[in-house]
């Protein structure tokens, strides 16, 4: 088992280099995980990123994203659907250019707002993209998603949050409905008592 590992993990790097899937120095996504690569070597490839360092077998390699030209930072904010599309868009290519400005070290090009992405129950979906320098999409998203609830908040837009409100009164109801049958039972019983009292206290007064 283990010579076949060996095997298989050697053919995958010499197919991985022939077919140029990544070099060293490349920012990729390996089966979900993003990073510089730092390592091609027999067994294994070497990715980091930030404090994460991933060890990969060669042979576990299956979906390879290469970013090494460039990477899309994707903001997609939920817009209420009362909001004026065409104001809307004016702020997003706003806020769009003022990113650019301020970090000019990270942005290829400025950022493009593709439409609506889709539409929701309470709200919709609006797509925007920016071209980033390699392994620059995850910081550039984070920054552009503090500036749109900025700007949003400066006019006035509310993001659509759903409140999801749990009904547990079920036992409370039966529990008041137990009571009220009890409190009923102690009040006919009550009843009962004082119409006793009242009918012997008639009977000795019509007694002769």
């Amino acid at each position: 088992m283990g010579a076949k590992s060996l095997v298989e993990d050697v053919a995958a790097s010499f197919l991985i280099l022939f077919e140029g899937y990544y070099l060293v120095g490349d920012f990729v996504e390996i089966n979900g995980n993003y990073g510089f690569v730092m390592g091609i070597e027999l067994r294994t490839t070497r990715i980091n990123y930030e404090d994460k360092h991933y060890i990969i077998h060669n042979r576990d390699v299956q979906d390879v994203i290469n970013h090494s030209y460039y990477s899309n930072a994707v903001v997609i904010p939920k817009i209420p659907y009362q909001t004026n599309i065409n104001h809307l868009y004016a702020i997003l290519e706003k806020v769009g250019k003022e990113l650019e400005q301020n970090h000019r070290k990270d942005i290829l090009e400025a950022t493009v707002v593709d439409g609506i992405e889709e539409f929701r129950d309470y709200y919709m979906l609006v797509h925007t993209t920016t071209k980033v320098k390699p392994g620059r999409h995850i910081d550039v998203q984070r920054i552009l998603g503090t500036m749109i609830k900025q700007a949003f908040e400066q006019e006035e837009i509310e993001i659509p949050v759903i409140h999801h409100v749990m009904l547990t009164n079920h036992r409370v109801a039966n529990m008041s409905l137990n009571k009220d049958i009890s409190d009923s039972k102690q009040n006919d019983s009550s009843s009962r008592m004082n119409a006793n009292q009242n009918l012997s206290i008639k009977n000795k007064l019509e007694l002769p």
